[in-house]
């Protein structure tokens, strides 16, 4: 437990250290805008950084840091390219994830269809393009719903998807759109490994391929940038047993392969994911929920936040804080978030 409080003291000192540095850039710029006379808006640009202050709390969201949020997109450190940054887009009930590194990006699923064209308009504020890899981890509709929208919009060359097919009109519209951007489109192979600039992205799972349930065919992913580590699980659940199988496959092979630093909960923080034995076998000091704000499903559910806060994992929830971005140098992560009366918590231990 000592080596696991010493880690996180780190993080924090991390974090504190980027503020630091990104504000000492700023006073630098602000000098040299005076001394040009040229024009700056230093309040709007201290206005998008918003990194924690670790506060544990009871199951109650603790109250804001006193920091101002703002459109995360504008952040310094985000759009330089010697970072790792992971953007854990804001899509309410369903996943969506851009990762950048060395100029390069990856998206990890769409969510749902959304006639605000969310992740469309996200991608366009950065002014991406053109997308190097798109995972679509499983066939239902909240992972995958915008994503034919996404890719009419922005092409991708090379996009992941599962041998398995769910037959539904939104699977179809999509499979359609990932062809007619002249996309490779396949199912990657376990192990696969692709470089997305300095980051190795890491094919984990599924590891077998007769589950049932379209949630246990997602793919997993491991992203690895220096020693920083982002484990994506789509939506796979623990009844069929296909975390324990993961668990098993990759502990008989390496028992460090599914270790992370920031652990996407499985489902959306259902209790079908996300078991006691698959936490430990990952051990990360960050949990990231992505789930809509009053969700019918009862989306994260008291058991899963109550196993993340035994484990002492920090959890970061889009319900509440609203897009949330980790960014790596590959020693240490930082976070920055939308909502600025929200902070990472970690529930009460029952």
């Amino acid at each position: 437990m000592a080596k696991k409080n010493s880690k996180k003291k780190a993080k924090r000192t991390f974090a504190k250290g980027l503020f630091s540095l990104i504000l000492v850039l700023i006073l630098a710029v602000v000098g040299y805008a005076c001394q040009e006379d040229l024009p700056i808006d230093l309040e709007s640009i201290l206005g998008e950084i918003n990194l924690p202050t670790f506060q544990p709390s009871g199951n109650d969201l603790p109250s804001g840091n006193g920091t101002v949020g703002g459109p995360l997109a504008d952040i310094p450190a985000i759009t330089d390219p010697s970072y790792l940054t992971v953007h854990y887009i804001d899509v309410g009930q369903g996943d969506s994830f851009l990762l950048t590194c060395g100029g390069e990006y990856l998206l990890i699923d769409a969510g749902e269809t959304d006639s605000n064209n969310t992740v469309i308009h996200y991608l366009s504020d950065l002014g991406i393009d053109r997308l190097d890899l798109v995972v679509a981890t499983h066939a239902h509709s909240d992972h995958i719903g915008e994503m034919d929208d996404v890719l009419k919009s922005v092409p991708a060359d090379e996009i992941w998807y599962p041998d398995y097919r769910h037959g539904t009109k939104t699977e179809k519209d999509f499979l359609a759109a990932a062809t007619n951007c002249g996309a490779n489109l396949y199912e990657p192979e376990l192990g696969q490994v692709y470089n997305l600039g300095g980051a190795t992205v890491t094919v984990l799972g599924p590891v077998k391929d007769d589950y049932k349930d379209p949630n246990d065919m997602s793919i997993i992913v491991m992203v690895q940038f220096g020693d920083n580590r982002f484990l994506f699980t789509g939506d796979m659940e623990n009844i069929d047993a296909a975390e324990n199988d993961l668990v098993a496959y990759w502990e008989a092979i390496d028992a460090d392969m599914l270790k992370a630093d920031v652990l996407k909960l499985g489902h959306h923080g259902s209790d079908t994911s996300t078991s006691y034995h698959f936490l430990r076998a990952v051990a990360p000091s960050y949990g990231v929920i992505s789930v809509g704000e009053g969700n019918s499903y009862g989306h994260p559910t008291t058991e899963a936040l109550n196993i993340l806060g035994q484990a002492e994992v920090y959890t970061y929830r889009t319900d509440y804080m609203g897009t949330i971005i980790a960014v790596s140098d590959g020693t240490e992560i930082a976070f920055s978030w939308d909502n600025s009366e929200s902070l990472p918590y970690i529930p009460d231990a029952k």
